[in-house]
């Protein structure tokens, strides 16, 4: 059997990898989120770590709403 690991994260470390990733891509956050929400991202494999990690936030984080 594999080992399991379960990692906590803040709200600000989530926040801090999801622009890091992000900035390394060229993109708003905000953007491809609520595109993808949507239903409006074509190319969502390309962010699939961003789309993860703002799952794990709520729907209105003012990641997203500001």
């Amino acid at each position: 059997m594999l080992a399991v690991q379960t990692y906590e994260m803040t709200r600000d470390e989530i926040v801090a990898l999801i622009e890091a990733k992000a900035a390394r891509l060229h993109v708003d956050p905000k953007h491809i989120v609520t595109a993808h929400r949507h239903g409006e991202l074509e190319d969502w494999a390309d962010y699939a770590d961003i789309l993860a990690l703002a799952e794990l936030l709520e729907d209105d984080d003012p990641l997203f709403t500001a």
